[in-house]
């Protein structure tokens, strides 16, 4: 295809579907200098947009009022868009792209969006950053980047707040500590661990590493710090930017298969990823020097978003497991 001039992408709602975005918009970046690119995403996702700086303008999609799709393909009409590049298989973004006059429309070849395609490639499940970057290989750009280590870049305002949201919980200004991750994007609840779980690792990193633990994200904290006397509790109480600065002081992360989990390999923090039903070698943290830590089960992996078998991927992971690969990580600024 010709170069296009002006680029819109449309993407998933979710923390990690982003990050498994980035390594495409660098690639566009790349591939097309000159072209002007717009991303169409959810408000809660713009400002670590906005911290990538790969695109040059970010177009909000509410959830809510009923029409605000109206608004938006009206905002995109403006611009005459020559391409869109669709990351989502919903049928509401492709009828988004194809009213927001998009002359050519890549996407997957999912029943519900390929008839408002002109261009689509095979879909995979889950989302990843390889489904997206085969949407790339559609329009002749080549892969710049295959992951997204580095991508995200917390600034010094960002950096300025986390300190001071530590500090205020207590962490010192050049204490390390361990970031906790439990929580798991809604309707994924199946990749959760435990609450004791997480207690248990709380308290053996702080007497075995002289560790103190942060527990970050959405939710989940308040019951591990009421069971462990050696972490404390910020979800919820960080935006996207500043939790990308938390987690970059980390001196690792240790969670289930989430976003936040993304976001930290993102920063280049070492992650200890706990993986259950989801594919590590699908959506596994992207970067070297990781951990994932499974159970033997046989019936994994596994896309049910429910389970009968009592969740045995999940809770047959012990903490003894997991403190060992915590010993196992290596030291930052070691090759």
């Amino acid at each position: 295809m010709n170069e296009p001039r002006r680029i819109a992408c449309f993407h998933l709602n979710q923390l990690g579907d982003l990050l498994f975005s980035l390594p495409a918009l660098y690639s566009l970046r790349t591939g097309f200098p000159k072209a002007h690119i717009t991303s169409v995403a959810r408000p809660q996702l713009s400002e670590l947009l906005k911290l990538a700086g790969l695109v040059d303008e970010i177009v909000e999609r509410p959830r809510r009022p009923f029409g605000s799709g109206f608004r938006v393909a009206a905002e995109l009409r403006r611009e005459r868009p020559d391409l869109g590049i669709l990351f989502s298989t919903s049928l509401g973004m492709a009828a988004l792209a194809l009213l927001s006059g998009c002359r050519e429309r890549v996407g997957f070849a999912h029943w519900v969006a390929k008839p408002f395609l002109t261009r689509h490639v095979p879909w995979a499940e889950p989302p990843s950053t390889q489904n997206n970057l085969r949407l790339l290989e559609a329009i002749g750009c080549p892969a710049a980047k295959n992951d997204y280590v580095g991508l995200i870049e917390p600034g010094q305002p960002e950096n300025e707040d986390a300190c001071r949201i530590l500090q205020s919980a207590g962490i010192r200004a050049d204490e390390r500590f361990a970031a906790l991750g439990p929580g798991t994007s809604g309707g994924r609840e199946v990749k959760s661990w435990t609450d004791d779980g997480f207690a248990e690792v709380a308290d053996r990193l702080a007497t075995e590493f002289g560790l103190r633990s942060v527990v970050v994200g959405l939710g989940g904290g308040e019951q591990i710090c009421h069971l462990s006397r050696d972490a404390v509790d910020l979800t919820g109480k960080t935006s996207l930017p500043v939790l990308a600065a938390v987690l970059r002081r980390a001196g690792l992360f240790i969670g289930v298969d989430s976003g936040v989990m993304h976001l930290a390999a993102a920063v280049g923090t070492p992650v200890v990823a706990l993986f259950g039903p989801s594919d590590p070698e699908v959506t596994g943290p992207q970067g070297e020097g990781h951990r994932v830590v499974c159970a033997a089960v046989s019936c994994g992996p596994c896309p049910a978003r429910s389970c009968e078998l009592g969740r045995r991927c999940m809770t047959e992971i012990t903490p003894d497991m997991v403190i060992q690969a915590v010993s196992s990580l290596p030291r930052r600024g070691s090759a």
